[in-house]
């Protein structure tokens, strides 16, 4: 299946119908799926249409997408309106017209010059055209008549169209009123028809409309003079330029969001918080709010720290993620607090940091705040950075790590973690059950868990939204339910034989394997497969949909005597197959696909282009999609972690949505209670803890009951 996001796309576009928006909807996901060439014909050329490639910009810089632009000269001076009118001769009104437009091109570059600049897109601009990414080329009409008027459409080269080249071959063409502007993109009201090589209709169409664009920018059109820019201002823009990619940061709110009110439990966490020294674990439900809750503290702190003879503050927020690290930048821009990303090639960060670093521990009252994920974290570069941060009584460090129990490991914890003076872990579940070895590695460096809010909790206060439970019960054939047998009696032989004389190295390997061989058999099995298919039988496609797959394989029929077996066919391809058999757009979410096309499947299931997403354990922590209002869960996890990550995945509220459904397959029927009670044992604490808040509580006692009963579980 092809997850590229502009196979999706629609044959017409307008802006400020039902909300859409050209830049977003057409030209996003066009460069979010590799293209090789954006080659656009436009009236109109502004920076300001950068801000549309936004969340794709990091990647089309590093992947050297090629960017040419035809466009019309802009005259807005009207001294220089003047000096044309005194111009008789067309040759002098263009040359005049030519220097108009790279003066205010290398205007616009200028800014980059300015170390306090808030410009990104003057940055991003500058190094484009510089590295040669970015080619720009003026297209005058060979015939001027009136230049004191501003110039009629007649009189200017007002097309207004488009293609993309994609690595796969394919091609997406555009013609319609869309300037390359966000007044264009976002703003005003347009109109565009989109032609694309994948859609037989369309390929008159599309060939004519590059042919229109290829022979403009080439030179071939005999109605127009085309002039590249010079050489003289591309020097000037060449100095200008950084000789890195600059960060990818947006460009800061002028009016930044008040940081909203504080919640009666987030108030509580970090009461509790300060009263353990500053240090500790918030242990607060998915949805609650534990960025903001930190985004508070890190407010008080530095509040406290200015006031105190202007003491300087150094944040450093830890993560797991690439998307939760980009989620935490975009959420501390909306509260003035631009950090620098410390994550993806080093070239891309390390200077920066080194800079600020440096004038962190030169200047008093200076505040520095830093994004990083766990495998920065733990590299060399970052740590000589780290180690370099001066920590005294007028500067403090104030460490903030989110999803935390990623840090259970006692090296980490020993040699890269910094000395903080304020140090908070964020987790909703820090440690699994039992688990006394990552308690105690995570309380010796992040402290106690000083606040506990769970999903029951969240439910109760309505910060999280209400949901059915439902329990689809599923039985297993004879030949899975021997080969779970199997599975079982090795392992339960070798905890027997660990209890006499422990393990070698090599025989907890096989153990440890084993466990996950037999984990991933629960998955697959087939009568999931089938009960929903069932299931889909009697529903309509609809959006906000999320299915959480098992990661193993289902079983060949040759090999189902095979306890060795490797199979062919992914569970998460036979749900994606059964899904699109009932006419269901969808995407597969897994750690095979990159960053970028994750964040474009994460922008076409919010903006219903697909119905749903068939996900394996990767959405699990750090994708937010509150818009998600149904969820069918195949595999049979035994983790209270996945447990609370997923039902809390699809709890939180947005807008329109009053409530979610959970579907929960379950292995409740076997040829044999006794033998298999303590699958159903493992199965049914799953149930509890779905069950225990869920609106339909009541109606599903008598099955549960049921299941209970059979197994002798009480």
């Amino acid at each position: 299946m092809n997850n590229k996001s502009y196979l999706n796309l629609q044959r017409k576009y307008k802006n400020k119908i039902a909300g859409t928006n050209i830049g977003k909807e057409l030209i996003a996901p066009c460069l979010a799926g590799e293209p090789v060439l954006y080659r656009r014909g436009t009236a109109f050329f502004s920076s300001s249409s950068l801000k549309s490639y936004a969340s794709v910009m990091e990647r089309l810089i590093k992947t050297k997408v090629k960017f040419e632009i035809l466009c019309s000269p802009v005259v807005q001076d009207q001294k220089l309106i003047d000096i044309l009118e005194n111009n008789s001769s067309e040759e002098k009104k263009q040359a005049l017209l030519l220097k108009l437009s790279e003066d205010i091109l290398l205007d616009a570059a200028e800014f980059a010059k300015n170390p306090l600049s808030h410009s990104h897109r003057s940055k991003v601009l500058s190094f484009m055209i510089a590295s040669g990414q970015l080619e720009i080329k003026f297209a005058i009409p060979k015939v001027i008549e009136d230049v004191v008027t501003g110039f009629n459409h007649e009189d200017l080269y007002h097309v207004k169209n488009g293609y993309f080249n994609f690595k796969d071959g394919n091609t997406v063409a555009f013609d319609g009123s869309f300037n390359e502007s966000e007044n264009g993109h976002v703003k005003n009201y347009e109109s565009t028809q989109v032609f694309r090589s994948y859609i037989d209709r369309d390929s008159e169409r599309l060939q004519d409309t590059i042919e229109d664009i290829d022979d403009e920018w080439n030179g071939l059109s005999e109605a127009l003079n085309i002039y590249p820019l010079s050489d003289k201002i591309f020097d000037k823009i060449k100095k200008i330029a950084s000789k890195l990619p600059p960060e990818f940061d947006p460009d800061p709110d002028p009016d930044p969001d008040p940081l909203p009110e504080p919640w009666d439990h987030q108030l509580e966490a970090l009461k509790n918080w300060k009263k353990n020294g500053y240090k500790g674990i918030l242990a607060l439900a998915t949805g609650s709010g534990k960025t903001i809750t930190s985004i508070h503290g890190v407010h008080k702190i530095s509040e406290q720290l200015i006031n105190n003879e202007n003491k300087s503050l150094c944040v450093v927020i830890s993560v797991p993620y690439v998307v939760l690290a980009d989620q935490w930048v975009d959420e501390l821009a909306k509260y003035s607090i631009s950090p620098i990303k410390c994550y993806g090639s080093s070239q891309s960060w390390f200077s920066n940091l080194s800079s600020k670093v440096g004038n962190f521990n030169l200047f008093t009252g200076k505040q520095l705040a830093i994004v990083v994920v766990n495998a920065t974290l733990r590299g060399s570069k970052f740590q000589t950075l780290l180690n370099k941060i001066k920590i005294n009584d007028s500067k403090k460090l104030f460490m903030i790590t989110d999803e935390c129990h990623h840090h259970a490991n006692k090296k980490l914890v020993e040699t890269k973690l910094p000395k903080a003076q304020y140090i908070m872990g964020l987790s909703a579940t820090p440690w699994e059950k039992n688990d006394k070895d990552a308690e105690r590695i995570l309380t010796s460096y992040y402290g106690k868990i000083v606040a506990k809010y769970d999903l029951d909790d969240a439910l109760r206060d309505k910060v999280l939204c209400p949901y059915d439970y439902h329990i689809h019960e599923v039985s297993m054939n004879s030949a899975e339910e021997e080969i779970y047998l199997k599975l079982t009696s090795t392992i339960n032989s070798m905890y027997r034989q660990n209890e006499k004389k422990s393990l070698t190295p090599k025989e907890k390997k096989i153990l440890e394997f084993t466990i996950f061989k037999r984990s991933r058999h629960l998955d697959a099995i087939e009568d999931k497969f089938s009960v929903l298919k069932e299931i889909l039988a009697t529903k309509k496609p609809d959006s906000f949909k999320l299915f959480y797959c098992g990661s193993g394989y289902q079983a060949d029929d040759e090999d189902e005597d095979n306890i060795e077996m490797i199979d062919r066919n992914r569970n998460i391809d036979r749900i994606t197959e059964l899904l699109e058999e009932n006419k269901w757009k969808v995407s597969q979410f897994t750690s095979q696909e990159s960053h970028s096309t994750r964040v474009a499947i994460l922008d076409l299931f919010k903006n219903k282009h697909i119905h749903a997403i068939a996900a394996i354990k990767v959405l699990d922590e750090g994708f937010d999609i509150p818009s998600c209002n149904e969820a069918f869960i195949t595999a049979s996890s035994s983790s209270e972690r996945q447990w609370v990550q997923r039902r809390g995945r699809i709890l939180r509220n947005a807008d329109n949505k009053t409530s979610a459904t959970v579907h929960d397959f379950v292995i409740t029927k076997t040829s044999d209670a006794k033998a298999f009670q303590p699958l159903v044992y493992k199965e049914l604490e799953r149930v509890a803890a779905f069950h225990k808040s869920c609106n339909n509580k009541v109606q599903i006692d008598s099955q549960i009951s049921r299941i209970r009963k059979r197994y002798n579980i009480m």
